[in-house]
C-alpha cells in the first residue's frame, strides 16, 4: 500500500518521503511476486521463517541463485525488493529489515549490470573531434564573413534585376562597358577562363534567361559575346561575387584568397558548408541535444540570471515540450546569429540555406575542393589567433553581450536587434593540428587565452 500511497499522511509521519506519483499497479504486483519468491526460496533452504532474521549472507546467495536462472538485469528487481524491506521497515508492521545487506551499493551495481547501457555508436575519437570543432570555427569566424556578406551581393543583384528590351539591355550593357571599374565575371569550367554569361546579365542590371542576350544564334549576340571577351582579354576579370576575400597562406607559403571562385553556384554550396559548420559548432560548446538545436528560433539569443543564453524547446523525457535556457559563450553566439542569417526560414535558425545546394553535400565535416589549393597544412603546434582580430566587425547585439554576425549591416534586419557598439568582441583561440583545408591565420602567436566554461543543459 506505501508504494500505491507514497504521500500518505501515515508515511510521511515515519519520516518516509518518496515520489509524490503512485507505482504503476502492474509494477506493485512484479514486486510482490518477488516477495514470493524470496520466501519460497526460504522454505527450499529451510531459513528463517522471517526474512528478517536472515544473514546478509542468505540474502547475497539468493541473489546469486536468481542470477544463475536468468540475466542480472532480471535480478535487479529482486534486489530492489530487499532494499525496499530496509527502507521501509520504520513503516511496516514487522520492522522489515534492520540493515541493508549491500549497503552504500546501487541496485545496479550489486548485480553488476551498468546503469546505462554499452554505447553502439562509436565514439568520435579526439584526434578527429577537436580538429572538427576547430575547422568548423574558422569557418563561422573566418570564411563567414565573406560568405554572407557574397549571399547579401548576390540576393541585392537578384533582387535589382528586371526584364528590359532588348534596346534597353543594349543601351545598358554599352555604358557597362564604358565604365573602366566594372569586369567581367569569369569562371574555369573546361581548365580555361570561361565568361560567367548568366552572372554577367545580373552584373549589368538585367536578368536574360528569356532574352538570349548573349546568344550564339545571330550576329547581335555575337558581337555583345566578343565585346565581353575582349574585356576580358584586356584583364578586367572577376572570379568572385566580391572582392577582399580574406587571405590564407597556402601549402606552397604563398598568400591568396581562401576561395578562388565566390561565384552564385560555389556560393550555394559554401552555404551550406557554413550553416552545418554552425551546427556542429553549437552542439559541441552548448551541449544542447539534436532536436533542440533544430528548434532554435531566431528570437532565441537571449539572457539568463544575467548570463548570455539561448533558447528552445526541451522536448527529452517531458511531454509538456517547455522552454529551457543553456548558457552560452560568445563564439557559440556568433554561430547562431551566422545561421540566422543563412536560414530561409522565417521562424527557425537552422534551416535550408539554398534551394540550389544539394543534399549529398550536407556533411558538415565534407572537405571541399577549393580547400586543398587555397588553405594551408598546418602540423604539429600551429599559431594562435592573437588576442585582438581587426577582421572581426566590432558590433554587439542589444539582446546580450555576444557578437552578430561580422557581415551584419546597418540597413538588415536582425532577428536579435543587432546595434553599434565600441566593444570590441572577444577572439576564439584556434590551436593544434589541423585539417588540410584550415587557414593558418595571420598574425604573431601568442600564449593561448584559458578555455572557456561550455554551456550546460537548463
Amino acid at each position: 500500500m506505501i508504494w500505491f500511497n507514497p504521500r500518505h499522511p501515515a508515511v510521511l509521519a515515519r519520516g518516509l518521503h518518496l515520489p509524490p506519483d503512485p507505482v504503476a499497479p502492474h509494477t506493485v504486483s512484479q514486486r510482490i511476486g518477488h516477495l514470493r519468491a524470496l520466501h519460497a526460496y526460504g522454505v527450499s533452504r529451510q531459513l528463517a521463517p522471517w526474512v528478517g532474521d536472515w544473514s546478509d549472507d542468505d540474502f547475497k546467495t539468493y541473489i546469486e541463485h536468481r542470477c544463475q536462472q536468468g540475466e542480472a538485469a532480471s535480478a535487479t528487481g529482486h534486489v530492489h525488493v530487499i532494499k525496499t524491506l530496509h527502507r521501509f521497515r520504520g513503516t511496516l508492521a514487522s520492522s522489515g529489515l534492520a540493515r541493508d545487506p549491500w549497503p552504500d551499493r546501487s541496485t545496479n551495481a550489486v548485480v553488476d549490470h551498468p546503469t546505462v547501457p554499452e554505447l553502439k555508436t562509436p565514439v568520435i575519437r579526439p584526434e578527429t573531434w577537436f580538429p572538427l570543432v576547430r575547422a568548423a570555427w574558422t569557418y563561422i569566424n573566418d570564411f563567414g564573413p565573406d560568405i554572407l556578406r557574397a549571399l547579401d551581393y548576390w540576393h541585392r543583384l537578384q533582387a535589382e534585376a528586371h526584364p528590359l528590351s532588348t534596346a534597353e539591355a543594349d543601351t545598358r550593357f554599352t555604358a557597362w562597358v564604358a565604365d573602366p571599374g566594372n569586369k567581367v565575371p569569369v569562371h574555369q569550367l573546361t581548365g580555361r577562363l570561361t565568361v560567367n554569361w548568366q552572372l554577367l546579365t545580373f552584373l549589368i542590371g538585367f536578368e536574360s534567361r528569356k532574352m538570349a542576350f548573349f546568344t550564339k544564334q545571330n550576329r547581335a549576340g555575337l558581337a555583345r559575346r566578343a565585346t565581353a571577351e575582349r574585356l576580358v582579354a584586356e584583364g578586367r576579370i572577376r572570379t568572385s561575387l566580391i572582392d577582399g576575400l580574406r587571405e590564407v597562406t597556402r601549402e606552397d607559403d604563398s598568400r591568396g584568397p581562401w576561395h578562388d571562385s565566390l561565384q552564385p553556384r560555389e556560393l550555394a554550396i559554401e552555404c551550406l558548408a557554413l550553416r552545418n559548420a554552425c551546427y556542429v559548432f553549437v552542439a559541441a560548446l552548448s551541449m544542447m541535444r539534436d532536436c533542440e538545436i533544430r528548434e532554435i528560433t531566431k528570437d532565441a539569443l537571449t539572457e539568463y540570471f544575467g548570463t548570455p543564453a539561448v533558447k528552445s524547446v526541451k522536448r527529452k523525457l517531458d511531454p509538456d515540450l517547455p522552454t529551457a535556457h543553456w548558457w552560452i559563450i560568445t563564439p557559440v553566439a556568433q554561430a547562431i546569429e551566422t545561421a540566422m542569417h543563412l536560414s530561409m526560414n522565417d521562424t527557425l535558425a537552422f534551416a535550408g540555406v539554398t534551394p540550389r545546394a544539394s543534399t549529398a553535400m550536407a556533411s558538415p565535416a565534407r572537405p571541399l575542393s577549393h580547400a586543398s589549393s587555397s588553405t594551408s597544412t598546418v602540423t604539429g603546434e600551429s599559431p594562435v589567433l592573437p588576442r585582438s582580430l581587426p577582421a572581426r566587425s566590432p558590433r554587439t547585439c542589444s539582446a546580450g553581450p555576444w557578437p552578430c554576425s561580422p557581415a551584419t549591416t546597418p540597413d538588415r534586419k536582425s532577428p536579435s536587434a543587432c546595434s553599434s557598439s565600441t566593444q570590441p568582441p572577444e577572439p576564439w583561440p584556434i590551436a593544434g593540428p589541423r585539417a588540410t583545408w584550415i587557414t593558418t591565420p595571420p598574425g604573431p602567436a601568442s600564449s593561448p587565452p584559458p578555455s572557456p566554461n561550455v554551456g550546460s543543459n537548463g
